[in-house]
Formats: C-alpha cells, structure tokens, sequence
C-alpha cells in the first residue's frame, strides 16, 4: 500500500502515476457486459489487450493451447536422434546450466530418459570456476562417461568453439536453449531456440525448461510410434508440469500464452505436495501448510534452488528436484536454505558497497549504472544488478574483478532493451549473451570506464528523456463499495501473476487511515483504510517508521494490491 509520490523513499524524484486511457472505457464496458464481470477486471483485461477471442484461453488456461513442438525448427531432429539413443540403450548426456531453469531442465530430462530405460549423466558447471555456458571440459567427461550424444539445456547457443570440441570428440550435440541468438549459430547436430530466426513456433517467449518439455514431448511421441514402451507405463509428461512451473517463474518469462497453462496446472501439482524435494523446500521456506502463489515460487522457493548453483553445488537441486523419498530431499532442502542465508548476507554487503560506488560517479545521473569491485562474489552479483535497477531505475552492469578481466551481470528497465545495446560494444567484450532485460558478460578490467561511458552516451542518445521517470502503472481507480468477494474471484483467474502479467495495482482516492500498529520486527504497519464508509484491514510494508507522522495523516490516494486473507478461518479482503 502506497501513497502516489511515496512509493519508493530513496528514488530521485517521486513516481509518474499512469492511469488506464480513458479512451478505453467503451470497449471495457463492452466487455464487462458481454462477459458478465465486474468493471475492474475488463477495465484490467482491455488494458493488457487481452479482448475478444482472446479472454477465454487467458482465464482459462488449458493444455491444449501448447503449440505444436515440431514447429521449433530442428527438435524433429534431435527427438528421432534421442528416440534412437533410447532405443539403443546409449548413454545420453545432459548439459545443463546451474540456474533454477537450468536445474528444472536437467531434472525434467533425467527423469524422462530414466523413466524411458535409458542411461543418462548430467553435468552442470561450477559458477566460479568455469562460468556460464557450454564448455569443452564439460563434454570431455561426459564423452569420458560413455555418452555419444549430449543435450545442453538452457545454455550453448552462442557456444561454437565447445561445439567444434564436441565434433572432436564424436559427440552428437543437440543444443536447447532460449537465450538470443547471435549469428552464426553452433555447428552441432541440431539447435533447438524458439528465437531462431526461421523457427515457426509462434511464441518466443518459454524459457528453457519450456523448451526441454517440447524436447520431452516429441521424444515420448517418437517412442510411442516405434512402439518402444511395449506393455510398459508411458511416461506421464503432465507429472513433470510441477518443475516446469518452477523454472518457467524462476526464470522470470512472461506467463502469458503457453507459460500461463503450465504454470496454472503445474501450480496445481506444487499444491499437491507429490514431489518430496518440493515439499521439502516449502517447509523449509515456512510455506509448510500453504497453498503457494506464482509470487511464492518466484520469491521463495526459486532463489533457495538458485542459492545452490550461485554458491555452491547446483547438482544438489537436481537430486532435490528429482528424489522419490522425502527423507533424503530434506537434508537436500536444508542446504538450499543454508546457502541462501548465505546469499542474503552478501547481496547485503555488496549492494551497500555498489551503492557508495554508484553514488560516487553520478547515481541517478548517469543513464547506466555501472560498479565493479574485485571483492564481490560473482554468484550475487545478479541479484545485486537488479536492486540496484530497483533504486535508480536505471540499466544496471554490477562487476566481480578477477585481475585483468571481469565478469559482470547485467538487468534493465522495460523499454530498453540492453542486449541490443551490448551488441555495439561486442567487439570490446570478451564474451556477451542474454535477453533484453538481463545479460552476462565479460570485459578487461581496463575496458570498464570505456563500457560505463559507452552505455551512458548510447542511452542518452537513444532513449527518450521521458522513459527515465520512474511510473506506476495503476489498472484501475477503485472505491472501496467496489471491493466485493465477488471481484476477488474474478481477479483470482488473472492468476499467475508475474513477468507479463503483473498483479493488478488499484487507486483510492480520499481514503483515511486508523489503528495504525507495527507489526512483525516493527518494520511494517497493520492499519485500517475507511473510504466512502466502508473500512478494510491493511498492511502498509516498509513504513513502521512512518508510524507517528501518519497517525493525524489527512485523507490519502492509496495506490494498493487486493488480497484474500483467511482471518480465524474465515476469509476477509485486505489491502496492502
């Protein structure tokens, strides 16, 4: 809960508040009445483009909307090649990248191929020592391990010198991944990338543990055709629908189109607890009993999983991910939570230290934030980027320095697409790859003022000076006789939210606060919000230090989020 002009204390100039167009407000009535819903949510749906033949798959979200996997371009190949291997009972190997997506996409396979009888190694890198992306001693040991085909997952599409090892090597490489293709591609035995330019999947936008259930689809209806399973249980891809949810939030893709079914039914199967590592996790994040969000996922069990392959091991969250017996997904579990403690406590430091360093050349000054310090641990720097995108709205480059080189992590603003802006300074990178909103690299260490300048003087010159202000979006102007149960369920089949589709943010205008309380370590504030004679119970996070200056506070424009809360079991509708 936020007043407009108060959403973020330490921004440098208060937030531009973005009403929804007013020209709108015809086709929104047209389709609350045809419909039958409420005006918020039309008003909410209109304003997302989600109208006419296109509200019924958004609100109900099926399976049967999953594209056609064969319409990516090359995964008829590399499924009749897996489907062989299987056959053949040849050692498959997995390559997987040591992110949450990375760990769902290892987990997904190995539990296919296991479940098709054929042997399978996997191999994540170590994150310190080796770095993201395909490498040559990867596919040394898992050649070494008898393999003579190997998959990567979520990684290896900018990889064309492991890819040369691997013909070296006589491995067949099929690579899968997501990430933007800089041409020329791999020279492997197939390339599985919804971005590819001549692929003719309509929908770009899975992440790679999306892709690596396409892969497991085509393969699962090959060896049915060759008639491979027999008398024997066909695996049951929708039982996988749980990490693929995992990783598609993780991942932070837009839950739109396909995302949003699987995310929808694997929720369903998280809820269910079947899988002991989930349930493990949950109960370490003290989500035991709870029937978890997309928010959840996002915020809890994702970066537990992350927290492994940032600090340490990340095979841990594949034997997490894919153990029947919840006795060893518990010390499993307990580690994930051990390292992220861990995490928490260098972002912590690092982002004090990025701040100082950010402030020192210009903070929100400068169209790009770009800090480097041979002190920060490369796993977080990550997390760090996107705080500091959080605080200045701004570009963030955050850089761990290794003597001569550095590696850096890189997250943005909507609207500006930092890949693209990499890529005019790629002849002075060592290497580069990622997304629009988020990118890795490595640079010279001499090289790091020449980036800052280089991102700041491109920014300036390419961005409209009106895109830096920091804008709310809000969905709707709400008054509190609107806010009925009624409007609660219809909000609840926007669920999931997340990239793509935010949860819904509503304005009050005129609204009076009492019986403002801290709460929890004295950091937040339960409150009661009157409007219009109607009163709800609130929680305004991060203001307990707002406590005496609001207790005599004049009517306010509360900018908020709906909630169902289950109070003394009974449900009750809360704004915060």
């Amino acid at each position: 809960m936020i007043p407009p002009g108060a959403l973020d204390p330490t921004a440098p100039a208060p937030p531009r508040i973005e009403l929804p167009a007013a020209e709108l407000e015809d086709e929104t009535l047209r389709l609350a009445v045809a419909r039958g819903i409420t005006l918020p949510v039309a008003r909410i749906l209109v304003a997302r483009g989600i109208t006419g033949a296109a509200v019924e798959p958004f609100l109900t979200p099926r399976l049967d909307q999953m594209h056609d996997p064969l319409l990516l371009a090359d995964l008829g190949r590399a499924a009749a090649r897996l489907a062989d291997a299987v056959v053949a009972g040849e050692a498959i190997g997995i390559f997987a990248d040591y992110d949450v997506d990375g760990v769902t996409s290892c987990a997904l396979l190995t539990e296919l191929f296991t479940a098709c009888g054929a042997p399978c190694h996997r191999y994540l890198p170590d994150r310190l020592k080796e770095g993201y992306g395909l490498n040559g001693h990867g596919l040394e040991l898992l050649a070494e391990a008898g393999c003579g085909v190997v998959v990567t997952v979520d990684c290896g599409i900018n990889g064309r010198g492991p890819a040369e090892r691997a013909k070296e090597l006589g491995l067949d490489l099929i690579i899968t991944d997501h990430h933007e293709v800089v041409e020329p591609m791999p020279d492997a035995f197939a390339v599985v990338n919804p971005k590819r330019p001549d692929s003719a999947y309509p929908f770009r936008e899975i992440c790679g543990v999306g892709v690596a259930f396409n892969l497991a689809v085509a393969v699962r209806a090959v060896l049915v055709e060759r008639g491979h399973f027999g008398g024997r249980v066909v695996p049951d891809l929708k039982a996988f629908l749980d990490i693929v949810a995992l990783g598609t939030i993780g991942d932070m893709v837009p839950l739109i189109d396909v995302n949003r079914a699987w995310v929808r039914r694997g929720l369903a199967l998280i809820n269910g607890r079947g899988r002991p590592g989930l349930r493990a996790l949950a109960e370490v994040a003290g989500l035991a009993h709870k029937p978890l969000t997309a928010g959840q996922v996002a915020f809890q069990l994702a970066p537990r999983i992350n927290a492994l392959g940032r600090l340490g091991d990340p095979g841990g969250g594949v034997a997490l991910l894919t153990t029947v017996d919840f006795q060893e997904a518990a010390p499993l579990a307990e580690r994930c939570q051990e390292e992220n403690q861990r995490r928490r406590a260098l972002e912590a430091q690092i982002l004090g230290e990025a701040v100082a360093l950010a402030e020192a050349a210009g903070g929100a000054a400068r169209r790009a934030i770009v800090v480097a310090s041979g002190r920060w641990h490369p796993g977080v720097i990550g997390i760090v980027a996107a705080r500091l995108v959080e605080r200045y709205h701004r570009p963030a480059v955050v850089l761990a320095v290794a003597g001569e080189r550095a590696r850096g992590s890189v997250r943005s603003i909507p609207g500006v697409d930092i890949h693209h802006v990499l890529t005019g300074f790629a002849g002075r990178l060592e290497s580069f790859g990622g997304h629009p909103y988020a990118a890795g690299l490595t640079v010279a260490t001499a090289r790091i003022d020449e980036l800052a300048d280089y991102l700041h003087t491109t920014l300036e010159r390419e961005v409209a000076a009106s895109w830096w202000a920091r804008t709310v979006r809000v969905d709707s102007l709400l008054g509190f006789s609107e806010v009925t149960l009624r409007l609660m369920e219809e909000l609840k089949r926007l669920e999931p939210f997340g990239m793509g589709n935010r949860e819904p943010l509503f304005l009050t205008r005129g609204a009076r606060l009492s019986r403002l309380r801290r709460i929890g370590d004295g950091s937040h504030l339960a409150v009661a919000v009157e409007e219009g004679g109607t009163t709800f119970p609130g929680v305004w996070f991060h203001a307990g230090d707002r406590l005496e200056a609001l207790r005599d506070a004049p009517p306010l424009d509360l900018i908020y989020r709906l909630k169902l809360d289950d109070f003394h079991d009974q449900l009750r509708i809360q704004i915060q």
